[in-house]
Order: C-alpha cells, then structure tokens, then sequence
C-alpha cells in the first residue's frame, strides 16, 4: 500500500506542476491579449475596454491555477510522507478534480480508489 501512497504523491505532483505551467500560459496569453487589442491599428480606449476585461479574466484564472498547483505539489509531498492532513486535502483535490477530464479525473479517480481503501486508513493513523 505505501507504494500506491507514493505512486499518489507523485501524480499530484506532476499535476500540480502542470497546473503551475497552465497558470503561466493563461497568464501570458491575457497580456497579450491585452498587448494585442491596445496595439490595434485605429483602436481607440473604448475599445480596449473589454480587452483589459479579458485580461483580467484571465489573470484572475491564471491565479486560481497557480494556488491549486502550488496546494497540490505540497500535498503530494505531504502524501508521500504520510501525513493525515495530506490525505484530506488530496481527497478534497480529488473530488474538484473529478470534472478536469480527461487527466484529473484520472487522477483523482485512482487517488480516491486508493486513499480512501480499508489499508490506506492504517498508513496515515500515526502521521
């Protein structure tokens, strides 16, 4: 079971780091964006109105995608080392993560398949 506990916390790592890129891509797409619709030939400030609305859309998501990456590396980490507290966090992770088709639902499907197992309770009673 350990290995399984670890396989776990190697994944939502990875997909904490995946989340950490996404965050950045969303991020330098938004500036651009906005970069783009201010630099327009002819375009006047009304018109980078709802750029600079998008852009911070985007910024406001790109944020969001950095939190959930950095909770998820330090939880994996955490989960490896069998911490309780790990455990409930990668279950609430996992269970946001269900509709994130088509990698986080499998990630969170064999997270909660194996944490949430009759032998996993064992593994995380004295962390």
């Amino acid at each position: 079971m350990a290995s399984k506990i670890n396989t776990v916390g190697i994944l939502w790592i990875i997909l904490g780091v995946l989340s950490i890129l996404g965050a950045a891509f969303v991020g330098l797409s938004g500036g651009a964006f906005l970069a783009g619709m201010k630099g327009a030939a002819g375009s006047t400030p009304s018109d980078a109105a709802p750029a600079a609305v998008m852009a911070g859309f985007m910024g406001i998501i790109a944020a969001a995608c950095l939190i959930f990456g950095i909770v998820e590396i330090v939880a994996g980490m955490a989960l490896r080392k069998h911490r309780s507290w790990a455990r409930i966090v990668i279950i609430i992770l996992s269970i946001l993560n269900l509709f994130a088709f088509p990698l986080g639902t499998i990630v969170a499907i064999y997270s909660l398949v194996v944490l949430l197992s009759a032998e996993a309770k064992p593994a995380f009673a004295a962390g």
